[in-house]
């Protein structure tokens, strides 16, 4: 029993959209889905950006 609370940030509006989103993800599946491609999508951003940046530090003194 009791309240889910969640926080987000001052200025923080694209985490509160997407808190916002996942709730209603409970009701609504096609919010549901559009979220989970979205943070695949974001995955696989954060996969490529790394990927990139290991291949540019190849070498240099903070190279691992």
């Amino acid at each position: 029993t009791g309240v889910p609370v969640a926080t987000v940030a001052i200025n923080g509006s694209e985490n509160a959209a997407l808190l916002a989103i996942q709730i209603m993800g409970g009701i609504y599946p096609e919010l549901r889905v559009k979220m989970h491609e979205y943070k695949n999508n974001m995955a696989r951003a954060v996969e490529n950006k790394n990927k990139l940046l290991q291949e540019k530090l190849k070498g240099s003194k903070y190279g691992i």
